[in-house]
């Protein structure tokens, strides 16, 4: 088995069954931020990408990422699919985070 490229190192996370990769975010995200991160995702993944970076002092990688799993309108990033808010992995085993 392959290193992981984004280790979570103690982060909180959840692990992406489609892309395998994990997704990771600061343990001391508080819900504003998380709230300014998806408002970011659903104008422009790489604004959400490059805010993850800048501000809440991610690695470019976890913060790109990050931001490829962030919902748009509430719907799987890679399927469509309705999901609930918070952290979830969709029936086509992709993960979201639904901020």
């Amino acid at each position: 088995m392959r290193d992981p490229l984004i280790d979570p190192a103690g982060r909180p996370h959840i692990k992406c069954l489609k892309c395998r990769a994990f997704v990771v975010w600061p343990s001391e995200l508080r819900p504003e931020d998380a709230a300014l991160l998806g408002a970011f995702a659903q104008q422009d993944r790489l604004e959400a990408a490059k805010y993850a970076e800048m501000y809440l002092g991610l690695e470019p990688r976890a913060a790109k990422c990050l931001a490829l799993h962030l919902s748009v309108n509430d719907a799987c990033t890679r399927c469509g699919r309705t999901v609930p808010k918070g952290e979830s992995l969709c029936e086509c085993r992709s993960a979201n985070l639904n901020w």
